[in-house]
C-alpha cells in the first residue's frame, strides 16, 4: 500500500510542477464570425515574419472562439477558412493575456456552393496499437446485433453457450462501449451485444495490446464498441427498421440523434429488438464405473427463446468556459430473455438402453443495467489538460427456471409421480462507483506526458437457490443453495510518455499501478475469498516510419485477468439432472505478458504475437464429481498458457468496381493444468480465416460476400471442431437522400453448429458437446439518415483535415 501511496504523491507533484509553468507565457485569444455567428473549425495560425513557417496554430470552437499560447514576439496573424476569404495581419504577442476581441471573415461567393459528404471506409482497418472494423462499410451486418459483428470480427470467438468473449485465443476480454469500460459480468454484457442493434454501432476496436492508461485488466486485451455519433452542426442523425426470420420471427429498429448549437452538444441513442429463434444444444457423457461397466448419459435440449431487448443513451455535453467543458449522461440496458425447452435424456449401460427421461424447463433471464456519468475537462491552454469524471453503475439480474421431470421405464410404466420438479433462482444486483482523473502536459510539439488516478469500488449480493418439489412439498438442497456477499476495491495510478526520438521513430513508456482487495462472505462462512495484492503494469509502444510504404511497431503489455463476478460467484443452470453450470469460488487471478510486433507494407500489415499467461482462466470446463455420477461445468484456472500467432490483413482493389479484404491468423497454443492432480497438457494450431468482397454495380446496388471460419481448436482441454461461415448482402441506395434498403442472409450453407470433446482418460473424461445457436437467418432492412448532412465546404474541411488539425495543435 505504501507503493501505491508514493506512487499517487509522485503523480500529485508532477501535476502541480507542470501546471507551475503554466503562467510564464503570453496568450492570445478571439472569436472568428461572420455576419451571422461564429464560425467554428477555422484554421488560426502564427506565422514565422521572416519565412512565414508556422510556429503555432489551433482551430476555433463551435463558438468560433480561440487561444493560443506561446512565446511573446512578433508574429504574421492568419485565419483561414474554406468559404471564407482568408485574414492576414501582423501582430505583436506581449507576456500576459492579450484578447483580440472579434475578427469577421467575408464570405467568398466562389466557395458556397453545398456539396455532399460521401465516405468509404474499407471494412477491417489496422491502426498503431488496433484493429478497427467499420460496421457501416458491411451489408451483411445489417439488421444483425453487436454480437453478430465480433463473431465475424478477426480474432475474436463467440461463445453463446456459455455468454463469454475471446480475443486471440484468449477468454479475458473486457467489453467497452464508446471508449469506458464496462462495469457490468461478462455474460451479461455479451448477453447487451446480443440486443444491440448492428445498425446503432458505428465501429469495432480490438486492441490486444493496450497502452497504460488502460486499465490491466484482460489478458486478452479490449474490445471496444463504438456507437454513432456526429460532430456536424445543427440537428442530424439515423434510424433504421428491420424484419426478418429465423427459426422465428425478428423485427427491431434503431434511432441516433445528436444536436449541437453554439456551446451545447445533446446526444443520445435508442434500439429494439425483438428475436425469436431456435436453438439446439447436446452432451454425451460416458463414464467407466468401478465394476468395469460403461454408463452413457445423452442429452438433447430443443430450446425455444424469444428476446426482447432496450438499448438507449442520452447526454450532453456543454462549453462552460472557452477553456471548460462540462458533461453528463445515462446509459440504459433491459434484456428480457424467455426460453421454453423440451430435454430428452437417454441413459445407456454398456450400449443397452436402461431407462429415458424428459425435462420440460422455463427459463427467465431479467437483467437491467444502468450507468450514470458525469464528467468536467478543462484546458489551460494547449498544452495542459485536466479531466475528471465519476460513474455510478446498477445492475440487477433475475433468473428464475422450473424444471419438470417426466420419467418412464423401458417398459412403459410411467413413474413420472416419483421424480420432483425442480425450482431454482438466482438474484445478483450489483453495484459500482467509479471515479478517475486524468492529465495531459504537452511538454513540447513531440513529447507528451499522461498521468492520472482510478478507483473501481463494487459491491455485489448474490442468492442461488435450488428447491426440490414432490407431491405438493418442497425442500431446498443445502448444497446447491447459498447466499454470498462480495465487495471488491481497485485503486490505480498510471503515468505515461510519449515521444518521437527521431523524426520517423516514436516511443510511448507507460508504467500503471494497481491495488486489489477482494472480500467474499456466505451467510454460513466468512472469508470465503480474501485477498489483497498489488502489481505493477509496464507497457512499451515503438514506432518506426521507414517511409511512405513501410513501417513497423514493436510493443510490449503486463495484464491481469481477475475471475468475473459470475465465474466467482455461486450459480445452478441445469442441462439434465446431472449435468450444471455452476461458479468457482476458488479462482485465482491471471497474470498475462504480452509481446507483439506489426509490419507494414503500403496497405498490407503483417503481425506476430506472444503471450504467456499465469494462472489462465478458462470458463466452463467440464469436471466429474461424486464418482463420476455428476458433470460439473465451471470456470477454472490453467496452470499456464502459451499462445503463438502470426497473421496477415490484405486489403486488395481489384478493379474500381471490386473491393477484396483478408484476414488470415493462426494460433498455437499450448495449455497445462491439472485434474485432480493428474497433470494435463493439450497444444494445437489452429487458422482463422476472415474475408470479404464487395462489388459496385450500377443503378446503386451493393453487392457483399463475406466468409469467416477457424480450423479445429482448444478452448481449455475441450476441443472444438472446424466451422464455416458464409454470409451474403445486396444494398439499394436511393436517390436524393431517400435512404437505402439492404438485404442480407446470414449463415448461408448452415455451418453455425459448433462441435466440441473432452477427452482426458487419466480422470474417466469422456464428453461431447453440440452447440447450435441460430438458424439461417433472412433480413431486409431501411435505413435514412436525416438533418445537417448537406454541408458547405468550410464544414467539409473540418472532417476532411482532422489529422493536420491536430497536428497544427500538437
Amino acid at each position: 500500500m505504501s507503493r501505491f501511496i508514493n506512487f499517487t504523491l509522485m503523480a500529485i507533484g508532477l501535476f502541480i510542477l507542470s501546471t507551475s509553468k503554466i503562467a510564464a507565457q503570453g496568450s492570445l485569444s478571439g472569436i472568428v464570425r461572420d455576419t451571422k455567428e461564429g464560425i467554428s473549425f477555422a484554421n488560426v495560425l502564427l506565422l514565422s515574419p521572416e519565412d512565414s513557417t508556422l510556429v503555432k496554430g489551433a482551430v476555433s470552437d463551435a463558438e468560433g472562439s480561440f487561444k493560443l499560447d506561446l512565446s511573446p514576439g512578433s508574429y504574421l496573424f492568419k485565419i483561414s477558412s474554406i468559404g471564407y476569404q482568408d485574414h492576414f495581419s501582423s501582430i505583436q504577442v506581449i507576456p500576459g493575456e492579450q484578447d483580440l476581441g472579434t475578427i469577421t471573415l467575408v464570405e467568398d461567393a466562389e466557395q458556397l456552393e453545398e456539396v455532399v459528404v460521401v465516405a468509404h471506409k474499407p471494412i477491417f482497418e489496422q491502426k498503431i496499437d488496433r484493429t478497427v472494423i467499420n460496421v457501416q462499410s458491411s451489408i451483411t451486418t445489417s439488421a444483425g446485433t453487436a454480437l453478430d459483428i465480433l463473431e465475424k470480427s478477426p480474432g475474436v470467438t463467440v461463445d453463446r453457450s456459455n455468454y463469454s468473449l475471446a480475443l486471440a485465443g484468449k477468454s479475458g476480454v473486457r467489453v467497452m462501449i464508446n471508449g469506458k469500460i464496462s462495469r457490468m459480468p461478462m455474460s451479461a454484457a455479451v448477453q447487451m451485444l446480443e440486443g444491440m442493434n448492428a445498425d446503432n454501432v458505428e465501429s469495432v476496436e480490438l486492441i490486444t495490446t493496450p497502452p497504460a492508461k488502460y486499465e490491466a485488466e484482460g489478458d486478452a486485451g479490449l474490445i471496444n464498441i463504438v456507437l454513432k455519433q456526429t460532430s456536424d452542426a445543427g440537428t442530424n442523425g439515423s434510424f433504421s427498421l428491420f424484419t426478418g426470420y429465423g427459426g422465428g420471427e425478428k423485427v427491431g429498429g434503431s434511432l441516433n440523434f445528436n444536436h449541437r448549437k453554439k456551446g451545447w452538444n445533446i446526444f443520445g441513442n435508442y434500439s429494439y429488438r425483438l428475436d425469436h429463434t431456435d436453438q439446439l444444444n447436446g452432451n454425451d457423457k460416458i463414464i467407466l464405473t468401478d465394476t468395469g461397466d460403461e454408463t452413457r448419459t445423452s442429452t438433447v435440449s430443443n430450446r425455444d427463446p424469444i428476446t426482447y431487448s432496450h438499448n438507449a443513451q442520452l447526454g450532453f455535453d456543454y462549453q462552460l468556459t472557452k477553456k471548460t467543458l462540462v458533461g453528463a449522461g445515462v446509459t440504459f440496458f433491459d434484456r428480457d430473455w424467455n426460453m421454453d425447452a423440451v430435454n430428452k435424456v437417454d441413459y445407456l449401460i454398456n450400449g443397452n438402453p436402461s431407462y429415458a427421461l424428459n425435462m420440460i424447463n422455463h427459463e427467465v433471464n431479467k437483467s437491467t443495467y444502468f450507468v450514470y456519468n458525469a464528467n468536467v475537462e478543462h484546458v489551460f491552454n494547449d498544452r495542459h489538460t485536466i479531466s475528471a469524471e465519476v460513474d455510478y453503475i446498477t445492475f440487477d439480474s433475475s433468473n428464475p427456471t422450473d424444471y419438470q421431470q417426466n420419467f418412464q421405464d423401458l417398459d412403459g410404466s410411467n413413474g413420472a409421480s416419483s421424480l420432483p420438479d425442480i425450482r431454482s433462482s438466482k438474484e445478483t444486483p450489483l453495484s459500482t462507483l467509479v471515479p478517475r482523473i486524468d492529465y495531459t502536459f504537452q511538454i513540447n510539439e513531440n513529447t507528451k506526458l499522461e498521468a492520472g488516478l482510478k478507483g473501481a469500488f463494487n459491491t455485489l449480493d448474490n442468492s442461488v437457490q435450488v428447491i426440490y418439489v414432490e407431491n405438493g412439498a418442497s425442500t431446498i438442497d443445502p448444497d446447491l443453495t447459498r447466499d454470498v456477499d462480495m465487495a471488491e476495491d481497485i485503486l490505480a495510478a498510471y503515468s505515461s510518455i510519449s515521444f518521437k526520438a527521431t523524426e520517423k521513430l516514436g516511443i510511448n513508456l507507460g508504467l500503471r499501478y494497481e491495488h486489489t482487495t477482494t472480500d467474499l462472505d456466505s451467510r454460513t462462512e466468512q472469508n470465503v475469498v480474501n485477498r489483497e495484492y498489488g502489481q505493477w503494469f509496464p507497457s512499451v509502444f515503438v514506432n518506426k516510419t521507414i517511409n511512405d510504404d513501410h513501417s513497423w511497431v514493436l510493443s510490449y503489455s503486463r495484464r491481469v485477468t481477475r475471475p468475473t463476478f459470475n465465474e466467482i460467484a455461486p450459480f445452478v443452470i441445469f442441462l439434465d439432472p446431472t449435468t450444471f453450470w455452476t461458479g468457482n469460488e476458488s479462482l485465482l487471478p491471471a497474470i498475462t505478458n504480452n509481446f507483439k510486433a506489426e509490419y507494414r507494407w503500403k496497405s498490407t500489415l503483417f503481425n506476430v504475437q506472444y503471450s504467456r499467461d499465469e494462472d489462465a482462466i478458462v470458463g466452463f470446463q467440464p469436471r466429474l464429481a461424486d464418482n463420476g455420477r455428476t458433470q460439473l461445468m465451471s470456470a477454472e484456472n490453467m496452470k499456464y498458457r502459451d499462445n503463438y500467432s502470426v497473421g496477415v490483413s490484405v486489403p486488395i482493389t481489384v478493379t474500381d468496381w471490386w473491393d477484396m479484404q483478408y484476414t488470415v491468423t493462426g494460433i498455437y497454443s499450448i495449455t497445462e493444468t491439472e485434474q485432480l492432480d493428474t497433470p494435463i497438457s493439450v497444444s494445437a494450431f489452429n487458422v482463422r480465416f476472415n474475408g470479404s468482397n464487395t462489388f459496385k454495380l450500377p443503378n446503386n446496388f451493393t453487392v457483399e460476400v463475406s466468409a469467416f471460419m477457424g480450423t479445429p481448436s482448444y478452448f481449455g482441454i475441450s476441443k472444438f471442431q472446424s466451422y464455416a461461415i458464409v454470409n451474403f448482402g445486396v444494398e439499394k441506395t436511393l436517390k436524393e437522400d431517400q435512404g437505402s434498403f439492404k438485404f442480407s442472409l446470414t449463415d448461408a450453407f448452415r455451418g453455425r453448429d459448433f462441435k466440441g470433446e473432452t477427452l482426458v482418460p487419466e480422470e474417466n473424461l469422456n464428453l461431447r458437446s453440440r452447440f447450435r445457436f441460430e438458424n439461417q437467418v433472412f433480413n431486409l432492412t431501411y435505413t435514412r439518415s436525416f438533418g445537417n448532412n448537406k454541408l458547405k465546404k468550410r464544414r467539409n474541411k473540418a472532417a476532411a483535415s482532422q489529422e493536420e488539425q491536430q497536428r497544427i495543435q500538437n
